[in-house]
C-alpha cells in the first residue's frame, strides 16, 4: 500500500473513531486494531517528515507499563492477563498519538469541527436509538429500568449507564465550544440547544452524579476561559434545567441528596454514596501496603474483596471495584504507577495551558474529576473512549509544527 493510501486509510478511520458511541463493541477493537496497525505502517514507510512524539508515547503508555511490570509479582495470573487486554487502549492508542504524521494531523485539524460534530452527533443518536428499544421493548419505567436496560440487554451495544453519561457531558461540553468557534445561524443554535437539552434530559435519567457534576465544573471553566456571553447563557440554561430536576424530581433528588449526608451516613444502608464510603475505608487501610510496587494487577480484586468480607458482605457479593481510580492505580501498581500517571495528566495540562486549547483541558477536568468516583480506566468502556478523545484532540490541539487549526464558518 503506497504512502498516500496508508495516510488516507488512518484520516477516514479516525473519523470513524469519532463515532465510537454508535459502534458495536466488536467493530471498535477493529477499528481499533486497524489505527494502530496503519499508523505503525504508515510510519516506518515514510521517508521524509517522519513525526514522533517520543514522550507522549513514553509518559502516555507509562501507567500501562506498570501494570504489565506488576505481573512479575501478581498471584492471579489468569485475572492479571483480562486485566491486561482490557487495558490494552492505554498502550495502544499514545502509539497512535504519538506516531501520527504531519500530514495526517493537519488534515485532520483542517475539519475538527467536523470530528467534534460526529461525535455530539453519534452521543445523541446513540441515546435516542437506546430510548426507542427501551421504549417498544419495556415500557416507560425511565428511571427505575432504563440503565439497566443499556447495561444489559442491548447486546454488543450493552454500555455501562456511567459511560453513557459521560459521553453526554463531553458531548455537551464539545457542543459549548463548537458554539463559540463556529458562527451558527438562529435555527442551527436552536437546533444544539435543544439537542443539549435533550442530552441533559437522557443523563438525567440516568442519574450518574460523578458525571453530572463534573460536566458543570468543566464546563464552567470553559466558559469562564473562553469568555462568551452566548455560551454562558446556555450553560445557565443546561444547569437551570439539571437544578429544577434535581430538586424536585424525588428519585434524582434523593441520589444527589446523599451527597449532602455524608457525615452522618449510616453504612448499614447501602446508598451509592455509603457504599463509596465503606470502599475508601478499605483502600485507606490497604494503601499502606500497596507501598511503591502495588498488589499486581491480577490481585487487587482479591484485596479488596477480601476487606469487604469484614466490613459488608453485600459488597463482597456485588465485588465492586475501588470506585476510585486514583486509588486502584495505587493497589495495582503502587505509588510508582500513581507517579507515571499523574506525570502524564500534567503533562497534557501544561501543554494545554501553554497551546491555549481550553477544550481538551475542559475534557481532561471532566475526566479527572469523573476518576475521583469512578475506575473508568478498567472497562473497554471507558479506557477506549477517555483514551482515543484525550489524546486524538491532545495532538490536534497543541502539535506546534502544524497548521493553525480553521474552522468552516469560523467568527
Amino acid at each position: 500500500m503506497s504512502e498516500n493510501k496508508t495516510e488516507n486509510l488512518i484520516y477516514y478511520l479516525c473519523f470513524i473513531a469519532f463515532a465510537f458511541p454508535l459502534l458495536p463493541n466488536f467493530l471498535r477493537n477493529v477499528l481499533m486494531a486497524l489505527l494502530v496497525i496503519t499508523v505503525i505502517i504508515s510510519y516506518f514507510s515514510s521517508k521524509v517528515n517522519k513525526n514522533i512524539n517520543v514522550k507522549l508515547i513514553f509518559l502516555g503508555s507509562s501507567l500501562y507499563l506498570t501494570y504489565l511490570l506488576s505481573m512479575f509479582w501478581t498471584d492471579n495470573i489468569d485475572l492479571g492477563l483480562k486485566k491486561l487486554s482490557t487495558g490494552l487502549p492505554l498502550l495502544v492508542f499514545p502509539i497512535i498519538a504519538g506516531l501520527l504524521s504531519k500530514d495526517v494531523i493537519n488534515r485532520l485539524r483542517n475539519k475538527i469541527h467536523y470530528l467534534l460534530g460526529i461525535y455530539a452527533i453519534s452521543v445523541l443518536l446513540t441515546f435516542i436509538v437506546f430510548f426507542l428499544i427501551f421504549i417498544d421493548h419495556y415500557g416507560y419505567s425511565l428511571v427505575q429500568h432504563f440503565p439497566t436496560v443499556i447495561n444489559k440487554d442491548l447486546g454488543p451495544y450493552n454500555i455501562h449507564p456511567i459511560y453513557m453519561s459521560m459521553h453526554g457531558a463531553v458531548s455537551i461540553i464539545i457542543s459549548l465550544y463548537l458554539l463559540h468557534k463556529v458562527d451558527f445561524n438562529r435555527w442551527q443554535l436552536l437546533l444544539i440547544i435543544l439537542c443539549d437539552i435533550l442530552i441533559v434530559c437522557f443523563m438525567l435519567i440516568l442519574i450518574k452524579k460523578g458525571p453530572i457534576i463534573s460536566m458543570v465544573i468543566s464546563s464552567a471553566y470553559l466558559v469562564l476561559a473562553l469568555k462568551n456571553r452566548k455560551i454562558v447563557l446556555i450553560l445557565s440554561i443546561l444547569t437551570a434545567i439539571l437544578t429544577s430536576v434535581i430538586i424536585f424530581q424525588p428519585k434524582v433528588n434523593r441520589k444527589f441528596s446523599e451527597l449532602l449526608n455524608i457525615n452522618n451516613a449510616n453504612k448499614t444502608e447501602l446508598t451509592s454514596t455509603n457504599i463509596r464510603l465503606i470502599i475508601y475505608d478499605c483502600g485507606k487501610e490497604l494503601v499502606p501496603d500497596a507501598g511503591l510496587f502495588g498488589f499486581g494487577v491480577g490481585d487487587t480484586r482479591g484485596k479488596l474483596l477480601d476487606c469487604y468480607e469484614s466490613k459488608n458482605h453485600e459488597l463482597l457479593k456485588s465485588k465492586y471495584n475501588s470506585h476510585n481510580q486514583f486509588l486502584s492505580i495505587i493497589l495495582r501498581s503502587g505509588f510508582l504507577g500513581l507517579f507515571c500517571y499523574l506525570l502524564f495528566l500534567l503533562y497534557l495540562f501544561i501543554r494545554s495551558l501553554f497551546s491555549k486549547s481550553y477544550l481538551v483541558i475542559a475534557i481532561l477536568v471532566f475526566y479527572t474529576l469523573v476518576m475521583l468516583s469512578e475506575n473508568i480506566l478498567e472497562r473497554e468502556d471507558g479506557v477506549v473512549y477517555v483514551s482515543f478523545i484525550t489524546l486524538i484532540l491532545f495532538v490536534l490541539f497543541n502539535y506546534s509544527n502544524v497548521e493553525k487549526i480553521t474552522y468552516h464558518g469560523q467568527k
